[in-house]
């Protein structure tokens, strides 16, 4: 395969990277993570936890398993993101606090707008 035809291929899933919330959420990998669970809130909607697999966060993120449960247990720890283990086999089921990532992003007044504006 040819670097063009690679390049042609379609992507299986894009993360949208919002760099306002690396600031949020305390960091690069955490906007990373941040980005995609406001991503899956807002397709869950407003309150309703939704689930994902560990390994499904790892493969959109490129993080390792010891990154991610970083980075999880920081978010969750700031009160941006909270997980309820569910189900058999058991599945993290996530919740992004919309209004605590609004409330924080309020602090920085010039990147609250960029999330909505594609800059």
């Amino acid at each position: 395969m040819t670097p063009a035809e690679w390049l042609a291929l379609p992507p299986k899933r894009y993360i949208k990277f919002i760099p306002a919330l690396a600031r949020v959420g305390g960091g690069a990998l955490h906007g990373l993570a941040l980005s995609e669970a406001v991503y899956k809130q807002r397709h869950a909607g407003i309150g309703r936890p939704w689930p994902l697999p560990l390994r499904m966060w790892q493969d959109l993120t490129g993080m390792s398993r010891n990154q991610l449960a970083r980075v999880l247990n920081d978010l969750d720890a700031a009160g941006l993101l909270t997980c309820e283990l569910k189900g058999i086999p058991r599945r993290g089921h996530y919740l992004c606090h919309l209004d605590r990532v609004v409330s924080m992003l309020a602090q920085f007044p010039n990147d609250i707008h960029s999330v909505h504006s594609g800059g």
